[in-house]
């Protein structure tokens, strides 16, 4: 059995994301993602939740930038959470690709998690 929840880095998209599922037989695959700022000591560093100190290196602290989920036939939910506050902001083409970027690789954790998955991947 796949430990749940799964908590990758992907250090490549400036993502971390936490996978979650429910029961032995999931409809949905669950995503929370949080920016990560920087990089301290060889691991990541992520926007505080109460801003009084700008970073934080514990992920229960962190705040969340976008979460979602992506059902059994390919319909997905997502919620831009760190829009809330404020506009996105990008400071490059790197970084608004990397959005689209985060959203195959749910899609692809998704395929791969949900024995059942029927989602058109276009491929």
């Amino acid at each position: 059995m796949i430990e749940n929840p799964i908590i990758e880095h992907w250090e490549e998209l400036g993502f971390t994301a936490v996978i979650s599922w429910e029961g032995d037989d999931p409809a949905a695959i669950d995503f929370k993602l949080y920016k990560i700022t920087d990089i301290w000591n060889g691991n990541p560093v992520w926007e505080r939740l109460d801003k009084d100190c700008y970073n934080t290196n514990k992920l229960e602290e962190a705040r969340v930038y976008l979460d979602g989920f992506i059902k059994w036939d390919g319909c997905s939910n997502w919620r831009f959470v760190q829009q809330t506050n404020v506009m996105l902001h990008f400071c490059s083409l790197k970084e608004m690709q990397n959005i689209g970027d985060v959203f195959t690789r749910c899609w692809t954790m998704t395929e791969d998690l949900l024995p059942k998955f029927e989602g058109d991947s276009g491929r």
